[in-house]
């Protein structure tokens, strides 16, 4: 399973061309066989930078058709704070909600497709498997 962040559904959105979007696009063609899932944060990213209450509606029912998920719960809160405690005892202030997504990711053993470099330090020192 690929969770897809907001970051590459952004860029799809708005027509960016970027490797990530292009991994996405074989996915939503349904060139491979893992499932495409959404969290809750990832698509609160995504309506809340949208424009118009239209464009929420429309993108919203796009979302429809993958795999919506609950990302946060009381179970993953301490795994989520310890990834924390981990980077930050390297240094690195990992963003509230990358670190949720990000621990999510690793907990259920799905991978990551984003454009958005504050994965990194979760790839390199906690295992999250980024798309590559």
């Amino acid at each position: 399973m690929i969770v897809v962040d907001s970051s590459v559904w952004i860029d799809h959105l708005n027509d960016v061309e970027t490797g990530q979007t292009a991994s996405l696009r074989h996915l939503i063609r349904g060139d491979a066989l893992r499932p495409v899932l959404i969290g809750e944060l990832i698509l609160f990213e995504v309506l809340s930078g949208l424009r118009s209450q239209e464009a929420v509606t429309r993108i919203r029912a796009m979302f429809d058709a993958y795999v919506l998920v609950s990302m946060l719960d009381f179970e993953l809160v301490p795994r989520a704070v310890a990834n924390y405690q981990a980077l930050r005892r390297r240094g690195i202030t990992p963003g509230t909600v990358a670190m949720i997504i990000g621990t999510w990711c690793m907990e259920m053993g799905a991978e990551l497709l984003t454009a958005d470099r504050h994965f990194e330090p979760m790839r390199d020192h906690l295992g999250l498997r980024l798309v590559a």
